[in-house]
């Protein structure tokens, strides 16, 4: 279940430690509220388990001590491939952890005006329309908007790296949620004992398709083709296909050839096993 005072709570906790809290100290605080969303957001992805006392073990035994999960890097990468994050969550984020560990490992005073903390904070490159201000300003009695000055890396360093905490902390509070939503359930169990065949030779249609796809482009573009141009869109085509599949084409054709071969087989074979796993479909046959 989502915290709705979660958000606010750490909004405030941050306000607080800010006004007197070190860099270094701010830093520290604000990867440790990162950390917690990028976990409960990982969490909230997760297939539901049992409840019990062991699937609850399991889970902690994930993000503690030397769990596949137990450090910041590891948190940011996963939820990043599994798409709990944007692109510019992900670079974002490895950018506080680098902050993170410059003060966390440096014996010598850092600052955040100062490199190399600094040239981290120019890297982040937020759009200025997500450094939102503590008092959101409002319009006049004209409806006119008073200026949106935005802190600036530049020569607010401390404040932009607050405002841009502010806002990843907002949209990681929002992936948790959103992952809470849309959750992640198991697999159903496979049934006939052809059903794994099937599973694999759905793909092996979907990859040929492609393929085949690909060789109706060509044929298409050729076909209205300069014969001068023929060979460059060949090229490009076969260009294309290698950056696709990540092979040369000559495995590509192999391949496409193997799988068209094989799909055939198991087609054969889903039936042969299925009345060989069921007497009574085979007696009735």
């Amino acid at each position: 279940m989502i915290d709705p005072t979660q958000e606010k709570e750490m909004y405030q906790a941050l306000e607080e430690e800010a006004k007197t809290s070190s860099d270094r100290a701010l830093t520290i605080v604000t990867a440790s509220f990162l950390d917690i969303l990028l976990e409960q957001a990982i969490i909230e992805a997760f297939v539901p388990g049992d409840k019990s006392a062991a699937d609850q073990q399991l889970v902690k035994q994930l993000f503690s001590g030397n769990g596949a999960l137990s450090s910041f890097s590891s948190r940011i990468s996963i939820c990043y491939r599994f798409g709990l994050i944007s692109d510019q969550g992900h670079k974002l984020l490895h950018i506080v952890r680098n902050i993170r560990n410059e003060f966390a490992h440096s014996p010598k005073p850092l600052y955040f005006n100062t490199s190399p903390i600094k040239d981290h904070l120019l890297n982040m490159d937020i759009p200025s329309k997500h450094l939102i201000p503590e008092n959101i300003p409002i319009p006049d009695r004209n409806g006119k908007m008073p200026p949106f000055n935005p802190p600036s890396a530049t020569d607010q360093s401390r404040d932009y790296f607050l405002a841009a905490s502010a806002f990843l902390i907002r949209a990681l509070f929002a992936r948790q949620c959103k992952a809470y939503i849309e959750g992640c359930a198991s697999p159903p169990d496979f049934d006939r004992p052809s059903d794994p065949l099937r599973t694999t030779r759905e793909v092996y249609e979907i990859q040929v398709a492609q393929i085949q796809t690909v060789r109706d482009a060509i044929e298409e573009h050729i076909k209205f083709a300069e014969p001068e141009m023929v060979n460059k869109i060949q090229t490009t085509i076969k260009e294309a296909l290698e950056e696709r599949f990540e092979k040369p084409i000559e495995e590509i054709k192999k391949e496409e050839i193997e799988t068209r071969e094989f799909i055939s087989g198991m087609a054969l074979f889903d039936d042969i096993l299925d009345r060989w796993a069921d007497p009574k479909e085979n007696h009735d046959s």
